[in-house]
C-alpha cells in the first residue's frame, strides 16, 4: 500500500490487489542479474532516472537509489494519523 485511501477502501480486510500499485524490487548489486535481464533493467533505470526517480529524498538516501528492499507483508494494516 502506498496511499491511505488504499487502506480506507480495504474495509475489514485487504482481499484484492488490483487497485494497488506495483513495486519493482531490484537487487542492490545489479551484477547478480543475468545479461538479458540486466539489459532490460538498465533500460528501465535509464528511463526512471530521466523521469527524476533518482532525485527524490528517499532515493538519494539509499545505498542504491533503485533498491526498495521489500519485506514480507504486514499481518495488520492500520493508520496512524486518523
Amino acid at each position: 500500500m502506498t496511499r491511505a485511501w488504499e487502506l480506507f477502501t480495504a474495509d475489514p480486510a485487504l482481499t484484492a490487489a488490483e487497485h494497488l500499485r506495483c513495486v519493482v524490487d531490484l537487487p542492490a548489486d545489479l551484477d547478480e542479474l543475468d545479461a538479458a535481464t540486466r539489459k532490460v533493467v538498465d533500460r528501465f533505470l535509464c528511463r526512471a532516472r530521466a523521469q527524476g526517480a533518482a532525485d527524490g529524498y528517499i532515493a538519494r538516501t539509499r545505498r542504491a537509489w533503485w533498491r526498495v528492499g521489500l519485506r514480507p507483508p504486514a499481518p495488520i494494516l492500520a493508520t496512524y494519523m486518523t
